[in-house]
C-alpha cells in the first residue's frame, strides 16, 4: 500500500456515511478492493500502514542520530537538541536555534543532557559581535550544515507516534516556562526521545534523571 491507497480508504469510510466521492487511482488497490472490505478491515489496513510507517521512520532516525553523531560528536555528548520553546508573554513560540538561545555548558547544574554542538561559537547575536568576516563565514558553513541535518532528523521524528515539537508539547500546560526557562526536546544517543526545562543559562529545572518532575522520557526508539 501507499498514501494514495490511505486517501482512498479515508474517502470509502467517509462516502459509507456521506457522499460520493472522486477515486484516486495512482493507489495499489483497486476500487473494488476497497468498496468489498468491511469498515473494520479498512481501519485495519490504515492502523497497519500506520504502523509501518512508524517503523520506517524509526528505522531512518536511528540512522540520522547515528551519523550525526559520528559527524559532530564529542566524547562527552549524549544527546541532539532538535525542538525547544519558550514563553515571552503567555503564548507558547518554538525557538528557531536552541543552541543559540541556551547554555547547555554549565555542568554544575546540568549533568544529564550535553547536546552535540553545544560548543560551537558564533550560534547567536551576542557571540557573533567583534568577529571577522571570514570567520563568521567558517562558522556559517557549519551551522548551516548542523541544521540542514536537524531537519532531516526532524521530517522523520515527527512521524513517529508521541514525538512533539516543543511548542506543541508545552502548548496546553505552559506554566514552567517563560522568556527564561525553555522547554526542550530532543533525543539521547541511546535513542530515548526526552523532554525538560532548562534555564537560558545553562540550570536544569530538575536535576534528578530523565525521568523525574520537570523531565521526561516521551518514548525509547
Amino acid at each position: 500500500m501507499n498514501k494514495a491507497d490511505i486517501e482512498n480508504i479515508n474517502k470509502e469510510l467517509k462516502k459509507r456515511s456521506a457522499s460520493n466521492y472522486k477515486w484516486n487511482d495512482k493507489g495499489d488497490l483497486t476500487k473494488d478492493d476497497v468498496m468489498l472490505r468491511t469498515t473494520k478491515e479498512l481501519q485495519q489496513l490504515l492502523e497497519d500502514f500506520k504502523n509501518n510507517e512508524t517503523k520506517t521512520a524509526t528505522d531512518k532516525v536511528k540512522k540520522i542520530v547515528d551519523e550525526m553523531f559520528a559527524k559532530y560528536g564529542t566524547e562527552n555528548d549524549n544527546m541532539i537538541v532538535f525542538s525547544a520553546a519558550y514563553v515571552p508573554e503567555r503564548t507558547t513560540y518554538e525557538v528557531d536555534k536552541p543552541l543559540a538561545d541556551i547554555n547547555f555548558n554549565w555542568e554544575k547544574y546540568n549533568k544529564l543532557y550535553l547536546p552535540i554542538c553545544r560548543n560551537w561559537e558564533c550560534a547567536g547575536y551576542w557571540d557573533r559581535q567583534d568577529r571577522d568576516k571570514k570567520e563568521l563565514a567558517e562558522w556559517d558553513k557549519k551551522w548551516k550544515e548542523y541544521y540542514k541535518d536537524i531537519e532531516s532528523l526532524k521530517k522523520e521524528i515527527y512521524k513517529i507516534k508521541d514525538v512533539l515539537p516543543a511548542e506543541d508539547l508545552w502548548e496546553d500546560d505552559n506554566e514552567e516556562l517563560n522568556e527564561l526557562w525553555y522547554g526542550v526536546v530532543g533525543i539521547m544517543k541511546d535513542y530515548k526521545v526526552v523532554s525538560f526545562v532548562i534555564r537560558d543559562d545553562g540550570m536544569l529545572g530538575d536535576e534528578d534523571s530523565y525521568q523525574s518532575f520537570c523531565n521526561t522520557i516521551e518514548c525509547e526508539l
